[in-house]
């Protein structure tokens, strides 16, 4: 997640094997408490609640994990329009086909495209009645996901 916020690529190392390691110790100790479990009636029943939560705790790591390589899948563009006038008909076409109505002089908004295969990013808008094609990104595939800020107006 904290890769998602800052963009400093070793995070998601450090990220993979700190959900690898939980998960191991708490597999590791989730065998621990079922084999003490079949072998003291005693404690039977708490033991087996104890092991229920480390369960659902594995769960959540599987499902936290999923959650973070889908990210991966996602780039932000940031559309900041630097010149004085308003620009319409705003058109992100390639991975996903996205539209934006209107972006006001010194304004800015962030999209978020799905990256699912090889594609190119291309964008397209009317400044001051001229219609203007420009190119975004000529290359994203997926696990690529980063943060672009993009400048219209500015070519």
């Amino acid at each position: 997640m904290s890769y998602y916020l800052t963009n400093y690529d070793k995070l998601i190392y450090l990220e993979y094997i700190f959900i690898f390691v939980s998960t191991t110790f708490c597999l590791i100790i989730l065998l621990r408490i079922l084999n003490q479990a079949f072998k003291h009636k005693r404690h039977k029943t708490s033991l087996l609640i104890v092991s229920a939560f480390v369960l659902v705790s594995v769960l959540v790591s599987f499902v936290f994990f999923k959650y973070m390589t889908s990210l991966l899948d996602t780039l932000r563009i940031n559309l900041v329009n630097s010149t004085q006038s308003e620009i319409t008909d705003i058109k992100l076409t390639g991975c996903k086909k996205i539209r934006l109505a209107r972006l006001n002089a010194g304004e800015d908004q962030t999209v978020s495209l799905k990256v699912e295969r090889d594609c190119a990013i291309e964008i397209s808008y009317s400044l001051n009645g001229a219609s203007k094609k420009e190119m975004v990104a000529n290359f994203v595939t997926t696990s690529m996901g980063k943060k672009i800020t993009y400048v219209l107006g500015a070519n």
